[in-house]
C-alpha cells in the first residue's frame, strides 16, 4: 500500500504542477491588467498560486483520483439497515421483516463482477475518457461518473448525499491548494494501514514530508512576459 500511495502522490504532483506551467500564458494577461492598477514591484513579487473555481473544476484527473480513492476506501465503509416489512430484492431474494442487512460499500468497490479483474488496483483512468476534437486526434480528458448504484460512496437513489457536489469541490480545492505549493512524500518506514469501523480512517495516521515547490522559474517567465507586453 505504501508503494501505491507514493506513486499516486507523485502522479498528482506532476499533474498539478503541469497545470501551473500550462496556465502561465493566461496569467500573463491577468498580470498585465493588474499591472495598470498596482505598483510594478508589488505585482511582480506576488506568486500566482490561487486557482479560480473554474480552474478547480477543470482538474479532472484530480477528481478521478479522489473518486478512485473513495471507491477503494469509502468514508463510510458499511451501513446497517433494518427491514420493517417483507420485501423482495431486485435479484429475487426474499427479505423477511425484522431482518438486519449490512451493506458493505467497502466490498462493493472491490467486486470483480462490477469493476473487472483490476478491481484492487488504484487506477484513476477508469474515471476518464478522451474527447477527440482536434484534426490530429488530440482532445481533452473528461471525467466520467459511474452509476451511483455501482459507486455508492455517496449513496444512491432517493438517499443520495445532497452534499456530493460540494464535497468534490472542497476535496479538490484543498488538495490543489496543498499540492500546488508542496510536494508530498510519504515518511520512509511509516506503516500505512486503514482501520474500518462505522467510519474509515488511518490506523496510524498518515505521516508525510512536505517540500515547498520551486515556482521561481514559472513566476519569472510570467513576469518577463508582462514586461514585454
Amino acid at each position: 500500500m505504501e508503494g501505491k500511495l507514493s506513486r499516486s502522490l507523485a502522479d498528482l504532483n506532476d499533474y498539478l504542477f503541469g497545470i501551473i506551467d500550462a496556465r502561465k500564458f493566461d496569467l500573463r494577461n491577468e498580470n498585465r491588467i493588474l499591472h495598470e492598477e498596482e505598483e510594478e514591484d508589488d505585482l511582480l513579487s506576488r506568486p500566482p498560486l490561487t486557482l479560480t473555481f473554474k480552474e478547480v473544476d477543470r482538474l479532472v484527473y484530480l477528481k478521478a483520483a479522489l473518486s478512485e480513492t473513495l471507491r477503494l476506501y469509502p468514508s463510510v465503509p458499511a451501513n446497517l439497515k433494518h427491514v420493517v416489512a417483507d420485501d423482495v430484492l431486485p435479484d429475487g431474494t426474499f427479505v423477511p421483516a425484522g431482518s438486519e442487512i449490512l451493506l458493505s460499500l467497502y466490498s462493493a468497490g472491490r467486486m470483480k463482477s462490477t469493476w473487472g479483474e483490476d478491481c484492487l488496483e488504484f487506477k484513476p483512468e477508469r474515471w476518464l475518457s478522451s474527447s477527440l476534437t482536434g484534426p490530429d486526434g488530440s482532445g481533452n480528458l473528461e471525467f466520467v461518473m459511474h452509476d451511483p448504484f455501482k459507486f455508492p460512496a455517496f449513496n444512491a437513489g432517493p438517499r443520495s448525499c445532497l452534499g456530493k457536489n460540494l464535497a468534490y469541490v472542497q476535496m479538490r480545492s484543498v488538495a490543489a491548494a496543498v499540492l500546488l505549493r508542496h510536494k508530498l512524500i510519504l515518511e520512509p518506514g511509516h506503516k500505512v494501514e486503514q482501520k474500518i469501523s462505522m467510519l474509515s480512517f488511518m490506523k496510524f495516521g498518515l505521516i508525510v514530508n512536505l517540500t515547498p515547490r520551486d515556482l521561481s522559474t514559472i513566476v519569472t517567465s510570467i513576469n518577463m512576459g508582462c514586461r514585454n507586453m
